[in-house]
């Protein structure tokens, strides 16, 4: 895994465009780590018209060299002012929340904190939200077609006792 150390502005990582320490306890900036989360929470963003996934992604990119070859994705839902920034590696994850924090974006300034760590999507999930394939399974050596809960069809020979 290639760490990549993150500068902002020419500022030292973790310090604002002053120099100055944004948060006075390194401890507290990296609370909730679980060591292998790579999902940043990025709150502090006060302007909401024009937030979006691409000109947040776009913001950071200028703002903070390096930082376009570990970020993979980021998400900011519609209307709101805080985003979802998801790294290639924890590593890389914990060096953004250094170098986004007290960063000038979108009218505030960046409060970077770890992120819950989002859980693969299944089938079943979406099927108890009312999405997806919401019909049962069908059960093992049962005719393709066949309505939910029926079985196998009876190898031929005599009837069971």
């Amino acid at each position: 895994v290639r760490v990549l150390t993150l500068k902002k502005g020419g500022a030292p990582m973790g310090r604002g465009v002053s120099g100055k320490r944004r948060r006075a306890d390194e401890e507290a900036l990296l609370e909730g780590s679980d060591g292998v989360n790579t999902c940043v929470f990025l709150g502090g963003l006060r302007q909401t018209a024009g937030l979006t996934s691409l000109s947040l992604e776009a913001a950071l990119k200028r703002a903070v060299p390096g930082i376009a070859q570990v970020l993979n994705e980021v998400r900011v839902p519609n209307g709101k002012s805080f985003g979802f920034l998801e790294f290639a590696s924890h590593a890389a994850a914990k060096e953004a929340i250094y170098a986004l924090d007290g960063l000038p974006l979108f009218g505030g300034e960046a409060r970077p904190k770890w992120g819950k760590a989002q859980a693969p999507r299944d089938d079943t999930a979406n099927a108890s939200a009312g999405q997806g394939n919401t019909r049962p399974p069908l059960p093992p050596g049962a005719p393709p077609g066949a309505p939910p809960g029926a079985r196998p069809p009876l190898p031929p020979g005599p009837p069971p006792p």
